[in-house]
């Protein structure tokens, strides 16, 4: 994901696409992984999200494979300029680990739950809050995955607002509550660093690292 405010009065086009640095090591990208496109429009200070998926195939074939990738993002605002992320990155698959005391307990449509094996009715244009609710061991770890999904092709997120109940200390994201991802170690994503943490790995281990 990749915010870019935009300034001044200028009327403005935006559009980002995802450049891969390296050859695939898997079979299949989502069609959502296509270039956003462009948004248009004469708006000052605000904000656009642009969202990347990548499917991959799961086997173990995939496992700890990688591939590095930058987000391009062009706009005009009286002139033609452009912006990157940060290099270098990469998509990095990882071998999760499942047990027992990690749960998805409830989605919630507006304050209703969805009963196990059940649907979420929407329509076209209409705005809606979606809650999932998760848990892990009581102190948390450093790095869980709790998700859903949602195409981004079909929808768009507008804002995220997370509550934890255990913290990493020192806080490593005082924007996790704001967010779909929160550090909570202190993760290391570049590839380049050969220090101690090195890539991949946490700079704070503690039990109470629970984003």
């Amino acid at each position: 994901m990749l915010r870019r405010t935009s300034s001044g009065s200028t009327a403005a086009r935006k559009g980002g696409r995802r450049r891969h640095d390296q050859a695939a090591h898997w079979n299949h990208e989502s069609a959502s992984a296509k270039p956003a496109g462009q948004l248009g429009g004469d708006e000052s200070d605000e904000c656009y999200d642009f969202y990347y998926e990548v499917e991959i195939t799961r086997n173990a074939a995939s496992y700890f494979k990688t591939r590095r990738y930058r987000i391009d993002v062009t706009y005009n605002d009286g002139a033609a300029q452009s912006v990157s992320t940060v290099t270098p990155r990469e998509i990095y698959v990882e071998k999760l680990v499942s047990q027992n005391r990690n749960e998805v307990q409830d989605v919630l449509l507006n304050g209703v739950s969805i009963p196990l094996g059940g649907t979420l009715n929407l329509v076209l244009g209409n705005t809606y809050t979606i809650t999932l609710e998760a848990s892990t061991a009581t102190n948390g770890y450093e790095q869980i995955e709790s998700f859903i999904n949602f195409k981004n092709t079909i929808f768009q997120i507008l804002s995220v607002t997370t509550t934890y109940t255990a913290f990493p200390v020192p806080d490593t994201d005082p924007l996790a509550y704001e967010k779909m991802y929160a550090d909570g170690c202190g993760w290391v994503n570049d590839p380049t660093d050969v220090t101690t943490p090195k890539y991949a790995s946490a700079q704070v281990r503690a039990s109470t690292a629970a984003r």
